[in-house]
């Protein structure tokens, strides 16, 4: 099969997004290991969980099976509301290791929103 580049770079964007939201829940899990609380408010499993199933719906959409586009579509509504949207209204200090934790949680899931909707788009 063979990709327009477009579509390549769309893809790779997203394995990046992937791939750094992986680190960031690895990370979070870790973290509530050793103290008892997560980075995020977010429990640290079900986004890891959440960012394989991107992955996983990113690469039959890819692929060309069209019910893995409203899966995905579907995905980046999640994302979009819980990942952007809900750490940017929840101004609550006590929810987050640190201020640098939250920021980082919005700019990597706003990444994301903007990588799966160019995959969509390509």
């Amino acid at each position: 099969m063979d990709f327009p580049p477009r579509l390549l770079l769309a893809s790779a964007l997203l394995c990046v997004y992937v791939a750094l939201g992986m680190r960031s829940n690895f990370q979070s899990l870790l973290h509530q290991r050793r103290t008892g609380r997560a980075l995020t408010p977010v429990n640290p499993v079900t986004g890891i969980v959440f960012m394989a199933l991107i992955a996983l719906s990113a690469a039959l959409h890819v692929s060309g099976l069209r019910w893995a586009s409203v899966l995905l579509f579907g995905l980046l509504m999640v994302v979009a509301y819980v990942g952007v949207l809900r750490h940017l209204l929840n101004s609550n200090p006590a929810s987050y290791a640190s201020p640098s934790s939250r920021k980082r949680a919005i700019a990597i899931n706003l990444f994301g929103v903007l990588a799966m909707a160019l995959v969509l788009l390509t």
